[in-house]
């Protein structure tokens, strides 16, 4: 199965905006910080999160797969 351009244009976008935020959050946490990479914790958190949301759509509903 090759993959469409589209799902490759999706792909990157969701990487780019991932890349983005991580580096905001670390930036911006690195203010505040003493030493500690807070940024890099935080991230890793809410990335958590957000994939234990998204393997509970998946496995509870169909909206992410069919």
């Amino acid at each position: 199965m090759q993959p469409s351009f589209k799902l490759l244009m999706l792909v990157g976008m969701g990487g780019w905006l991932g890349t983005m935020a991580r580096y905001l959050v670390v930036v911006n946490a690195a203010k505040f910080s003493t030493g500690f990479p807070m940024g890099t914790l935080m991230v890793n958190i809410i990335g958590g999160g957000v994939i234990a949301v998204v393997a509970g759509l998946a496995e509870k509903t169909t909206l992410i797969s069919s």
